[in-house]
């Protein structure tokens, strides 16, 4: 098997599809009775099944019916700030990044007037 950073995002539908297909077998569901229990088509849930695009809602409500919802925290945990990164900023978590030194602040030694 592969490493999930080489795969294309088409794999990754897919991949998460099969597993969402799994589970809902695995809880003797057919795809009409999660269409009943999320409010989506059957459609829509044989959809996701083949990998094609979904939103990011229609994960969650699926994964909601499917009593896994809690998984988002494995697949992208609550981010924390480190012990050193709130003593820089005085206890506080960082609002946004600036970069230290703008690309556009460079001096290329381009002045107006000069020809291109």
């Amino acid at each position: 098997m592969y490493r999930m950073e080489t795969r294309t995002n088409q794999e990754l539908l897919g991949e998460i599809g099969h597993r969402l297909r799994r589970e809902r077998m695995n809880q003797d569901l057919t795809q009409d009775m999660l269409a009943d229990r999320t409010g989506l088509r059957q459609a829509t849930i044989s959809r996701v099944e083949r990998g094609n695009d979904f939103t990011v809602e229609t994960l969650i409500t699926i994964l909601r019916a499917l009593d896994r919802l809690e998984n988002l925290d494995v697949f992208l945990p609550a981010p924390t700030a480190s012990p050193i990164e709130l003593a820089q900023h005085q206890g506080r978590e960082r609002q946004r990044v600036r970069p230290s030194r703008p690309d556009e602040l460079v001096n290329t030694g381009w002045q107006w007037g000069d020809e291109h």
